[in-house]
């Protein structure tokens, strides 16, 4: 059955790339960035994690999702060295968290780029480190024009551009693709009942 609220992220590292989009019924109604947490050190990861929890909870709230999916992280080697991934996965793991009951949907990078380039014939990837950006943006300009940002500073980045085609690809796939998965289906609820 197709989703009609979703919320979607492209988790990232950096204050500038962890982002976030919500459609409803195959309309972009809102998309921006989400403060990532910072530092893995004890005395602050603690505070930041609570932090970060509560923002995923509240913008869960506000926006009431039937669907809530993340893109998977896949370590690439290069810029993505050290604790990228482990900063990204805890994120994902308290994402989990902070939506339950709703559950979080996990889908890799690949799947949906692919689909996206195949379904909307935007091309060939054009750059190496931000392969579609060009012809994401042109699309997006295309497909949601009601919300795209006129002015410089405050023009779409490729990770909002990327939460919105991660959105629209499941709004799309919902009967058609077999997902990577759901940490919450992981979870026996029972279990989670008893230790709430």
């Amino acid at each position: 059955m197709r989703p009609n609220r979703i919320l979607s992220f492209d988790p990232g590292k950096s204050p500038k790339s962890f982002a976030y989009s919500f459609m409803v019924g195959g309309t972009v109604m809102r998309y921006g960035l989400v403060r990532p947490i910072d530092s893995l050190e004890p005395a602050r990861y603690g505070p930041e994690s609570q932090e970060f929890f509560s923002r995923i909870k509240s913008l869960a709230l506000e926006t009431s999702p039937d669907v809530v999916v993340a893109e998977r992280f896949q370590d690439r080697g290069g810029a993505s060295k050290g604790t990228t991934g482990e900063h990204i996965n805890l994120m994902l793991g308290l994402m989990s968290a902070a939506l339950w009951p709703i559950g979080l949907e996990l889908v890799q990078p690949a799947t949906w780029k692919a689909w996206l380039m195949r379904h909307y014939s935007i091309g060939k990837p054009t750059k190496k480190r931000a392969p579609m950006l060009p012809n994401m943006w042109m699309f997006l300009r295309q497909r949601f024009p009601y919300c795209w940002k006129t002015s410089i500073q405050n023009r779409i980045v490729i990770h909002e551009a990327d939460a919105c085609a991660i959105a629209l690809w499941r709004y799309e796939t919902a009967d058609m693709v077999q997902r990577y998965g759901s940490i919450d289906c992981l979870l026996d609820r029972s279990t989670v009942k008893r230790a709430i």
